[in-house]
């Protein structure tokens, strides 16, 4: 209700409701009091204080600079969570792109390793092939090797490549050899 009324009629309407309060015990010199203590085992006298215009003064002074110290306390602290916010979230895109940038190479690298992996898979294939093909190129090695057959006939067989052994003066063949 105090915020619904304006400013002058909220501070009377409190102080009577005090003084309402008050009539019950005894106290009708229409006196402000700040606190009263219905619970404690002192006397009603002990627990109750009055306002005096100079308690109130010095009271809102000090209460007025104490708010003034909280609001300035209040903005420092905003802005020093803020400063901690914007660095936080500069230090999370630095990290971001840090990973960003490592994804980057990781993937480079192995691209490059598959490309490789490739070329060298292409190349001993390349060699494989070779090798079969210079193989089955090659003559057979039983074509070097002397023949050892006790029924062989040297002259028949090289007269039947197609040579003649009798115009090579330089040639003398025997039985075997």
């Amino acid at each position: 209700e105090a915020r619904r009324l304006p400013k002058g009629q909220s501070g009377s309407r409190a102080a009577s409701q005090t003084n309402v309060y008050l009539d019950a015990f005894g106290y009708r010199d229409n006196q402000a009091f700040d606190t009263m203590s219905v619970d404690s085992s002192d006397s009603i006298e002990t627990s109750i204080s009055a306002y005096t215009p100079d308690n109130v003064s010095s009271a809102s002074t000090s209460n007025v600079a104490r708010l003034e110290e909280m609001e300035r306390l209040l903005r420092e602290a905003q802005a020093e969570k803020n400063r901690l916010l914007e660095h936080k979230e500069r230090e999370m895109e630095i990290r971001k792109q840090a990973l960003e940038e490592e994804r980057r190479r990781r993937e480079d690298l192995e691209k490059r390793l598959q490309e490789e992996t490739s070329r060298r898979q292409k190349l001993i294939d390349r060699e494989v092939k070779l090798r079969e093909k210079q193989r089955s190129q090659a003559r057979p090695l039983t074509r070097y090797l002397p023949v050892r057959k006790d029924d062989f006939d040297l002259r028949a067989h090289i007269e039947s490549a197609g040579h003649s052994a009798d115009t090579c003066f330089h040639l003398s063949i025997s039985e075997k050899t």
